[in-house]
């Protein structure tokens, strides 16, 4: 079937209300979650559908909904095997293109979660906990970022309870399990659970089924009004349809920048404010591990009236070794999520190049610290003795930014191009202690001089995981296999579950790896 017909069909089959029970149905499965698929030994490359293609089914469905056209229950079954072919169909076609711009959607789109839900709503409470950003969205949208951890916390609570109940009470019975309605929160749930700020939320996020997109999907890379909106409010006050908690989360992060663009009170200023937020959440995510020898918007000067030749965002220094951090809060714009490639080459320049090019100068001057006034009076004349790393980080998550950085490396090979988002960082400072983290960093520097290639930074951090443990990894030529990622996955969740809910790792990395050893052994295929 070529594309034309896999859209066809798409939306021919999201334009029964019914689908909203196939997009419970895929919900519920992928639930199931990376313990199931380890313990029954289904292959990490396939099996599964990624969030991003449920939220470009759940797009379709807010687009071409007829709110009377349903479906016989008994088809279920039927149609969500037929998505998840067309969907499967459809990934393949990206997969037997080898021009640029399709790799890159390619690597875009189907390279797995961005962040975890519980980074999404941490960070969106301190991106937008600013004075003034916090007024505007409080007052012109009614939306209390103070409340978005205890929103997702009782959105998810619910939908898993109402899994729970609605799978015990129905199989007792023999009865037929609606998976729309176990994944609808209803409005007497709503008043009796949230609280009046918590529901702002929800609704501020919502969109009512029926009412129709402006911006229309023709294919998977277009512009989805479900992003933005992920809580699909049903008719006749049936609640709200919450099929994809991780889309509710990257909502919350996400949409009040939308919200905060439109606003006349900031202009051009919103530029500048991210700026500096960015570059503080960074300096407060080092800081958690290294509280000592950490450094902040660091200008470096020749004398003390000459300008400013450049400016160090965040460093930390640790035994013989010193990072040097780049912050960047340039967004990937839509052209080059749609695999525009002079959008791409222009989103890399601003948020990845320059950032590196930016961190080689200050090492450079680093490295003859005592011939510059600003440096010396910081205490930093030691760091021209230290071995030196340059990292890029960007604030927001940044589809296919390891890809990007991979690529753009080959004319770097001293000290080639690191890119990562601060959810990346986040992970690392959440896992590693202070020696694992140096040496985490070392080992992303020499996957790339030795041409090792990871889809995105779970993978490395995978890979990392089990170079601890087992002395050595293995390839698929020069790729790093996505089991290490999903080996990466299942450590992060089973530690973030059972033990470090509220807080940082405080244990060894190897006792925690050792703690968190999964029951069955992960093949790399």
């Amino acid at each position: 079937m070529g594309e034309t017909e896999i859209y066809d069909r798409l939306n021919e089959l999201s334009s029964y209300f019914s689908f909203g029970r196939v997009l419970g149905y895929i919900a519920f499965f992928e639930t199931i979650g990376i313990d199931y698929q380890l313990k029954h030994g289904q292959d990490a490359n396939s099996d599964r559908m990624l969030s991003s293609e449920l939220n470009f089914l759940a797009g379709l469905w807010m687009q071409n909904v007829v709110l009377d056209k349903n479906w016989n229950i008994t088809l279920d079954d039927d149609y969500t095997r037929e998505v998840y072919k067309l969907m499967d169909d459809l990934h393949y076609l990206f997969l037997k293109k080898n021009d640029s711009a399709n790799q890159f959607i390619e690597a875009f789109f189907y390279e797995g979660d961005l962040a975890y839900d519980w980074q999404y709503a941490y960070f969106a409470q301190k991106k937008y906990n600013a004075p003034h950003l916090y007024d505007v969205l409080k007052n012109d949208f009614n939306f209390d970022v103070h409340v978005l951890n205890s929103t997702l916390y009782k959105i998810k609570s619910c939908i898993e309870k109402q899994i729970v109940r609605r799978r015990d009470e129905k199989c007792k019975h023999h009865e037929y399990i609606s998976p729309m309605n176990a994944f609808t929160i209803k409005p007497s749930i709503v008043k009796k659970k949230f609280s009046l700020a918590e529901q702002s939320v929800m609704k501020a996020l919502s969109f009512r089924l029926g009412n129709g997109i402006d911006m229309r999907i023709s294919k998977i890379t277009d512009f989805n009004s479900y992003i933005q909106y992920p809580i699909i409010e049903l008719p006749n006050n049936r609640g709200y349809f919450c099929v994809n908690e991780l889309a509710i989360s990257a909502a919350m992060n996400e949409t009040p920048f939308y919200w905060l663009q439109m606003s006349p009170f900031f202009g051009k200023k919103l530029g500048s404010i991210r700026g500096d937020i960015a570059e503080k959440l960074v300096f407060d995510i080092v800081q958690r591990r290294f509280q000592n020898d950490v450094y902040t918007h660091i200008p470096i000067t020749k004398t003390k009236t000459s300008n400013m030749i450049t400016d160090i965002d965040v460093f930390f220094s640790y035994k013989d070794t010193g990072i040097v951090f780049q912050v960047k809060s340039k967004r990937l714009t839509e052209l080059s999520k749609q695999g525009n490639a002079e959008s791409i080459e222009n989103d890399t320049q601003k948020a990845i190049i320059e950032a590196h090019e930016q961190g080689l100068k200050c090492i450079e001057c680093m490295l003859n610290s005592t011939e510059y006034y600003s440096l010396r009076k910081r205490g930093l004349g030691y760091v021209k003795s230290l071995n030196l790393y340059n990292l890029c980080i960007t604030l927001d998550a940044f589809p296919g930014i390891s890809t990007l950085s991979y690529l753009k490396s080959y004319s770097e090979q001293n000290l080639p191009i690191i890119a990562m988002s601060l959810y990346d960082l986040d992970i690392i400072f959440y896992l590693f202690q202070q020696k694992h983290i140096v040496e985490y960093f070392k080992f992303r520097v020499q996957c790339i001089k030795n041409g090792i290639y990871g889809v995105s930074e779970i993978y490395y951090i995978g890979a990392y995981l089990a170079k601890v443990m087992e002395g050595s990894i293995k390839l698929n030529n020069n790729k790093i296999p996505r089991e290490y990622a999903l080996y990466a996955d299942y450590i992060i969740k089973k530690s973030k579950r059972e033990h470090y809910a509220y807080k940082d790792v405080d244990c060894g990395l190897v006792e925690l790896l050792v703690m968190f050893q999964p029951k069955e052994p992960i093949e790399c295929k």
